[in-house]
């Protein structure tokens, strides 16, 4: 009945839905992120492209790259979501989500085998952390710029090189950061570009719930 009523609801707003989307595709900073829901008994998913003003969501049988391309903002966007390697290429330039991350950091995913492994990662989830706040704060104090960008990259990479004791969890954290690598302080050189991708995680909430 929910899905019934909100596709009666495009279709009543006709030309201003597609005028929406367009308005949208044109923004600085868009956010994106997708959940699942069902349609007629079904998995699907709703996807969402957020901004400080406006929501666009559509919903869609997929959740690949062939679903996120279907929504095509300026190449000068530039996107705010977490590590879904859908969102991938779609604007030149993108950050990753640190609330994404230093949950991943918090609740690592595998046993350790020893006590020194696992002083080690906290250390290193301590580090990351510090890291974050600090950048935050000087963004706030110093503006940004992409040499503010370009140092903090530096000192994260410097962190990830720390030569202690591997462990999966080490690993498994190394490899996520470095998997989107350049794409953690686009915030730095960016005053709109917020660091998180709650603004989307939120517009999604109502609908989850």
């Amino acid at each position: 009945a929910i899905n019934n009523n909100l596709l009666k609801f495009r279709r009543y707003l006709g030309p201003d839905y597609a005028k929406l989307e367009a308005e949208i595709s044109g923004e600085k900073v868009i956010h994106r992120d997708e959940t699942g829901c069902r349609k007629n008994g079904k998995l699907n998913w709703i996807w969402a492209v957020v901004t400080k003003k406006r929501a666009f969501f559509r919903i869609l049988a997929g959740r690949g790259r062939k679903e996120a391309e279907k929504f095509q903002p300026s190449r000068k966007s530039k996107t705010v979501c977490d590590g879904y390697d859908a969102y991938n290429g779609t604007t030149k330039e993108m950050q990753r989500c640190w609330a994404h991350l230093t949950r991943k950091l918090d609740e690592p995913e595998h046993w350790s085998c020893s006590d020194k492994e696992i002083d080690e990662y906290v250390a290193l989830a301590k580090n990351i952390h510090s890291l974050f706040s600090r950048a935050k704060e000087d963004k706030e104090k110093l503006g940004v710029s992409a040499e503010l960008r370009k140092r903090y990259d530096e000192e994260l990479l410097k962190i990830l090189q720390y030569k202690g004791l591997a462990g999966m969890n080490r690993d498994a954290i190394t490899n996520y950061i470095m998997s989107y690598w350049g794409e953690w302080f686009v915030f730095l050189q960016y005053k709109e570009v917020e660091p998180t991708n709650n603004r989307a995680e939120r517009a999604l909430r109502h609908l989850v719930l």
